[in-house]
């Protein structure tokens, strides 16, 4: 089951759903649970931990991250991939500047070098990010 949208918003309360649907349908789901006051800094030293990474080790730069985690799905076995970040409302005191660069090393990833032509790679991945999160900005179902 494609994702309507390479990047989503969902209520945290109907992640468990939807990720168990993801799994049945074959994609490999890597989850990434933001605490309150998460920032660009914790975001580097965590994500490569949780996310395929290759290196898996914290990063100080997001060039670097992206580099791991390009390398990472390279080598997954599965051809669609879903990151998903829960609670991103934990950015919001102070590190909203930290997930926006998350976000944009996860656009490039879906922009450029996951399709067979420009990377090398045996067969395309489809890259896809689900925010979740407790609040209005956060539907209970994805439309699509």
């Amino acid at each position: 089951m494609p994702l309507p949208a390479p990047r989503s918003l969902l209520a945290d309360a109907s992640w468990a759903g939807l990720r168990r649907q993801l799994e049945a349908d074959g994609a490999a789901v890597f989850e990434l649970d933001c605490p309150a006051g998460a920032d660009g800094a914790w975001f580097l030293r965590s994500a490569a931990l949780a996310l395929p990474a290759d290196p898996a080790q914290a990063f100080t730069r997001w060039s670097a991250l992206a580099d791991a985690l390009w390398s990472g799905l390279a080598n997954q076995p599965a051809r669609t991939v879903v990151y998903a970040w829960r609670h991103v409302e934990g950015f919001l005191a102070g590190g909203l500047a930290g997930l926006l660069d998350a976000l944009d090393v996860a656009g490039d990833l879906q922009r450029s070098g996951l399709a067979p032509e420009t990377s090398g790679l045996v067969a395309p991945i489809e890259l896809y990010v689900v925010l979740t999160g407790d609040g209005q900005s956060f539907p209970e179902h994805l439309d699509g």
